[in-house]
């Protein structure tokens, strides 16, 4: 129900993910976020999805990943606040909880990231604590755990680890696995994520969330279940 304009630089996403039969689902606009830029138009509301969310990805292009992940961030801050946007919506990462050993993953906790991808998400999120506290500006930060669902992304070189799984059996290929695949993880249905994305629209949100279920499998279980 929502009036969307879609952006996007295409440098992890397809752009057959926009369209359906064929035509764009709303108007596109390429656009690469880590430069300045301007937005013909009038908008509600921001939902910034765009990143370098591999971790291999990320240690092998550490200035690239600065580039999007923090100055792309800090470029969208700038433009809503420029344009009087009155709510942002930034999606971060439960990787932000990469040295934590509690039990329970909390929003409160200390964070202290070493990996690129990690640290690039804490920075953001650092940034947009700086527009709340400077300009009051309306941002949710959502920290997605891992999300799954219809056209996850095979095709990239180190894939997310469902779609690893799925490109590797369907290749006859016995998939190659880190430590002992005992190590857990909490997934979560893109369905679930647009619904929270939706039920932060309509409450303006202005608060950092874990996205998750509060349940952990082995990757040995998810393996088993691909």
């Amino acid at each position: 129900g929502h009036e969307l304009v879609l952006v996007d630089n295409l440098r992890n996403g397809y752009v057959d993910n926009l369209k359906k039969d064929g035509k764009f689902i709303a108007p596109f606009q390429y656009l690469d976020i880590s430069k300045p830029f301007v937005l013909d138009g009038k908008f509600d509301a921001i939902i910034h999805l765009a990143a370098i969310t591999s971790l291999p990805d990320c240690e092998t292009h550490p200035m690239q990943t600065l580039q999007i992940n923090v100055n792309g961030v800090a470029n969208i801050l700038e433009f809503a606040k420029r344009n009087e946007i009155p709510h942002v919506i930034f999606t971060s990462t439960s990787a932000v909880y990469e040295n934590c050993e509690e039990e329970v993953f909390t929003e409160d906790l200390e964070l202290t990231p070493k990996l690129y991808y990690s640290l690039s998400k804490k920075m953001a999120e650092e940034l947009v604590e700086s527009y709340r506290v400077n300009y009051g500006m309306n941002i949710t930060t959502l920290r997605l755990f891992n999300v799954f669902g219809p056209d996850g992304d095979y095709r990239r070189e180190h894939p997310p680890l469902l779609n690893y799984l799925v490109r590797e059996f369907r290749a006859g290929v016995s998939p190659l696995l880190s430590s002992d695949g005992t190590q857990t993880r909490d997934f979560i249905w893109v369905g679930d994520v647009i619904s929270m994305i939706e039920m932060c629209l309509e409450e303006n949100a202005n608060d950092t969330f874990n996205v998750c279920t509060g349940l952990n499998y082995s990757v040995n279980q998810i393996a088993q279940w691909v």
